[in-house]
């Protein structure tokens, strides 16, 4: 937890550094110099009994506020760690069911089912690495992937190119699963009655 706090990238401290430590500093200073504008002070009504009021009523709504936006904040921040665990496992189900699907034409066609498997691995790998891509905070970080090379060259085109034109990789990758998963079908290679089937396409949009 404090190592993910205090971290340059990702980190809100830096941010509230810079705005906290002027406001500090400059309360530092009207501590330290408390005797010296005592005076001062009582000279315009500012008595102690006073300065504690006003005090308290500029405190109780700063912390109103500063609890009300941590709470929603912390909220989201595991909103949005569910849904991304929601993601890798259902993206994981759909695959297991799709290789489990292909297992009945494995001893009729053990090359075609091979090639179906491992297309489908890489492309759903693929797939969970350019979300995770988009999410990140500093362009060095990467995510390493099944195998790419083990698709064919037009494919690894229209990946590599999908941001320079204007495409979602992910949706495109979803694509060509989808398309893969017919292909799969017309070819013998998944016999798996139409409803049970359009699970895993409901899993996938979702």
């Amino acid at each position: 937890m404090y190592r993910l706090m205090f971290q340059l990238h990702g980190s809100a401290m830096p941010r509230a550094f810079k705005m906290a430590f002027p406001s500090a500093l400059a309360a530092l200073v009207l501590v330290s110099l408390a005797h010296d504008v005592q005076d001062a002070r009582e000279a315009i009504g500012m008595y102690s009994t006073k300065t504690t009021m006003i005090w308290g009523s500029l405190t109780f709504p700063l912390l109103t506020l500063l609890s009300f936006r941590t709470s929603i904040a912390w909220g989201r921040f595991w909103d949005g760690n569910g849904l991304l665990h929601a993601m890798r496992g259902e993206w994981f189900d759909s695959a297991s069911c799709l290789a489990t699907f292909s297992y009945p034409a494995k001893q009729d066609k053990p090359e075609l089912v091979t090639a179906f498997r491992h297309t489908l691995i890489r492309l759903m790998s693929i797939c969970h690495g350019s979300a995770l891509d988009e999410l990140k905070l500093c362009e060095t970080e990467d995510y390493e992937v099944l195998d790419v090379s083990g698709l064919d060259e037009e494919t690894v085109r229209i990946l590599t190119e999908c941001k320079r034109l204007g495409f979602n990789r992910v949706e495109v990758v979803l694509h060509m699963i989808q398309i893969l998963v017919i292909d799969a079908q017309q070819h013998g290679i998944i016999s798996i009655p139409p409803p049970i089937l359009s699970r895993v396409y409901q899993t996938l949009s979702r």
